[in-house]
């Protein structure tokens, strides 16, 4: 089945406030609000009774609220990769529905895309120095963790405390590396005290 901001969920046109939705669709059509008599919002599409003209369907898609609500899905996307996906599905729906969509919804959607795209680009860059400080951190534990493992005797690790704390202070700012490394050296030092 066809894939679209509806479908999956990303837009929830029934969501929309009923009188934002009966003002949207007045300057839409080009009428007094006061002429509208009934709105109803069905699935996949608005039916209005007009007085004087009778019933007519709009789509939701011709509607503002539906542009911002699109735009507020990709201002939401947390990773590019959501992101990325969130531009797959807009072009389906584009490529589907370019009917209901005016030129400058378009032009709206693909600015907002590009625009948040720069953000979590230039996001990305600012983190990644933080990023690979946490991979070093997480790897420096892992490291000693295992040299631990290898020490028979608490006369062989006795001496790596001291080692351990000097570089420890590399990492002091990444939360539990350094507090939980040195819980295992002391679980390490409680087992080969047993033996001993």
């Amino acid at each position: 089945m066809f894939q679209n901001l509806m479908t999956t969920g990303v837009v929830k046109p029934q969501q929309f406030p009923k009188q934002q939705v009966l003002t949207e669709v007045a300057n839409l059509l080009n009428i007094a609000p006061h002429r509208i008599l009934d709105i109803e919002c069905w699935h996949y599409q608005l039916w209005i009774n007009i007085d004087g003209v009778g019933s007519k369907f709009v789509s939701y898609r011709r509607l503002p609220l539906w542009i911002e609500a699109a735009k507020e899905a990709i201002n939401n996307a947390k990773t590019q990769e959501e992101l990325d996906s969130l531009a797959s599905l807009l072009r389906g729906e584009i490529e589907f529905y370019r009917q209901y969509y005016a030129p400058m919804a378009l032009d709206a959607l693909r600015g907002a895309w590009k625009a948040h795209s720069e953000f979590l680009k230039a996001e990305a860059e600012r983190l990644e120095p933080m990023r690979a400080h946490l991979e070093s951190a997480y790897k420096w534990q892992q490291s000693w963790v295992n040299v631990l493992q290898y020490c028979q005797d608490i006369y062989s690790l006795q001496p790596l405390m001291n080692e351990i704390k000097r570089q420890s202070e590399l990492f002091m700012n990444v939360d539990g590396v350094v507090e939980s490394l040195e819980e295992e050296w002391s679980k390490r030092w409680r087992d080969l005290a047993l033996v001993s």
